[in-house]
């Protein structure tokens, strides 16, 4: 993804070493280049793929930071390698303010999740989000889509139809009460948050005698 902007699996052959990759320059013209050299490059950069793929990992499942406080709260696993990718992006010398770009990174990670932008094509979502990150990295005005995308819908959440526990946004849910430290209703400390029960608040069956459809609705 760094080294090609795009992952598919037939893009992983480039990276064996000193494979020839035809590109298309600005002019028009084709040239062939090499992105791996050695074997040695190449160990290095499996070794840093490994290691911010884990630290990826522990981000979101950092209680305080996204909050994915189990495997199975994990939004999308599938977003692990972009945000790899952008912590790889964001230590490039040139990028000064590293607050102002965690703070997008942020603001990337929630907006991909309340807009489910990970549900359909990873490959092209991931390519398209890290030229548009790597943009708003040193522009201010080149929002990505998936943030403006976000912000139309932040008004107007439809959290009433949201009763899969295995949706982004109720994993996105959930995340957040456990990252704002949400309290037990009855003796209002802290809860064990990776072993909680997250079904409904009252019994499923005072809802059926309710009529009540939303009772699992987060």
């Amino acid at each position: 993804l760094i080294k090609q902007e795009y992952c598919a699996p037939k893009y992983l052959y480039f990276l064996v070493p000193g494979v020839n990759k035809k590109t298309r320059e600005k002019s028009g013209k084709f040239k062939d280049i090499i992105l791996v050299d050695t074997k040695e490059k190449f160990d290095e950069l499996w070794s840093q793929s490994l290691e911010k793929n884990l630290l990826a990992l522990k981000i979101i499942m950092d209680p305080k930071k996204y909050g994915a406080v189990n495997s199975r709260f994990i939004p999308y696993p599938t977003m692990i390698p972009i945000l790899a990718a952008l912590t790889i992006e964001k230590e490039k010398v040139e990028y000064v303010d590293k607050k102002s770009i965690e703070e997008k990174i942020d603001a990337w990670y929630w907006s991909s999740i309340f807009t489910t932008n990970y549900s359909g094509s990873v490959d092209t979502q991931m390519s398209q989000d890290l030229r548009e990150m790597r943009k708003w990295f040193v522009d201010d005005s080149s929002v990505p889509l998936v943030i403006k995308k976000f912000k139309k819908v932040l008004d107007t959440p439809d959290f009433l139809k949201k009763l899969s526990p295995g949706s982004a946004i109720y994993k996105g849910i959930f995340c957040l009460l456990a990252k704002k430290d949400a309290r037990d209703f009855i003796t209002w400390e802290l809860p064990e948050y990776s072993i909680l029960d997250d079904h409904h608040i009252v019994p499923n069956s005072w809802g059926k005698r309710k009529s009540i459809s939303s009772i699992d609705s987060i």
